[in-house]
């Protein structure tokens, strides 16, 4: 019985007690790459999302995840605040 690879994220802590997970894995047919995030306050996930949009670059999929889960923070932060 063969299992899925374990997806390895990096880790980013950020301001306010915000820290996101992101990662790059291949696609199905091994052509492309695809990212995921997560993004916690404190010990509470507030979302966790694939990344629909496919990169050439294991690099380039890694950093749209984590350009994403940092966009999503800003907007939280910022709804927090009104």
């Amino acid at each position: 019985m063969t299992y899925p690879k374990q997806l390895e994220y990096r880790k980013a802590v950020l301001e306010n007690g915000y820290t996101i997970y992101y990662e790059a894995h291949e696609t199905s047919d091994g052509t492309k790459w695809m990212g995921s995030y997560k993004v916690l306050k404190a010990s509470l996930v507030l979302i966790g999302a694939a990344v629909g949009n496919t990169f050439d670059s294991e690099a380039e999929a890694e950093l749209h995840a984590h350009d994403l889960a940092v966009e999503y923070v800003e907007k939280h932060v910022a709804e927090s605040q009104d």
